[in-house]
């Protein structure tokens, strides 16, 4: 059964509805530091994930942000900003246990790092300089001066990810100077001004591997707040030749095999990103029934 969240986009820019929603006793908290690592009340579970009302006021007397996030169900569901807590163990990246949870608290892991982190870098007001304060429920602030009001909405930088094959049986990899010794994942960059993102992946690949690419397909796209990101996937052909990895990006990067690719996979020689990430979605695809690692 599919879950339906439910933002509230025009119903949450009124604080009484708002304040309404607040007094009842079915929230519950994702609670995160500025740095959007994420608190877990307990083991690494999607029960554990979340804090109650009782539990946010005891463990976190000290908060700078409380946001409503939405409501599935008859749960409201709320972001929670803090400083040090009491008696509370070390906060995690959820970056680090994503893979272990549902598609929809990815996407509410997500939204909560995203407004935070987000959140963290708009006390002052980027025209004029002066405080902002809260707007829409906190999916936006405003300018306190009068003769300013700018109001600034969450920042998002698209970036295009792509699997790279040679329309046949090898897929083209490379391992970046943050991934493990033995990942290896889709080719992926930011888009420049003035691209469009069928531009910025011919830039990208051919400035990443060398390559130059065509049959461009579009496969998915995810949110992806590290910091503030949103993944744009796609497939693309290219001829079968040497890669020119460029180093100040990556590790290395080679041509795979299907059967290569799956068979490294199986003894644990190499390894790509989760099924949580669009990466890892690519790729196993891409590799089809060969595919058994998860």
């Amino acid at each position: 059964m599919s879950i339906v969240f439910e933002r509230f986009a025009a119903e949450r820019k009124s604080s009484e509805w708002l304040a309404a929603r607040a007094v009842t006793n079915n929230s519950r908290y994702l609670v995160l530091n500025s740095h959007g690592d994420l608190f877990l009340n307990g083991q690494e579970d999607p029960e554990k994930l979340f804090f109650s009302k009782q539990e946010v006021r005891s463990y976190f007397p000290e908060t700078h942000m409380e946001i409503f996030l939405g409501s599935e169900g008859s749960h409201n569901y709320y972001c929670l900003g803090v400083s040090e807590p009491i008696d509370m163990r070390e906060p995690v990246n959820p970056r680090e246990i994503i893979s272990q949870f549902s598609d929809w608290l990815v996407d509410l892991i997500n939204m909560a790092r995203g407004i935070v982190l987000w959140r963290a870098n708009v006390n002052f007001c980027g025209r004029c300089g002066s405080a902002t304060k809260e707007a829409d429920g906190g999916m936006a602030v405003t300018c306190l001066t009068a003769n300013c009001s700018a109001k600034h909405y969450p920042k998002i930088d698209p970036a295009v990810i792509v699997l790279v094959s040679d329309g046949k049986e090898h897929v083209a990899l490379a391992r970046g100077k943050r991934h493990k010794s033995n990942m290896f994942s889709c080719f992926a960059g930011f888009l420049e001004l003035g691209e469009s993102l069928e531009q910025a992946i011919t830039r990208e690949i051919q400035e990443e591997s060398g390559l130059n690419v065509s049959d461009i397909q579009y496969f998915g796209s995810q949110s992806w707040p590290y910091p503030s990101s949103v993944m744009i996937g796609y497939s693309a052909v290219s001829e079968y030749e040497d890669l020119t990895i460029d180093q100040n990006e990556l590790v290395e990067g080679y041509w795979f095999s299907r059967s290569e690719l799956s068979v490294s996979l199986r003894a644990g020689r190499m390894s790509i990103p989760p099924i949580s990430s669009i990466a890892g979605r690519m790729i196993r695809h891409w590799l089809g029934s060969q595919s058994d690692e998860s």
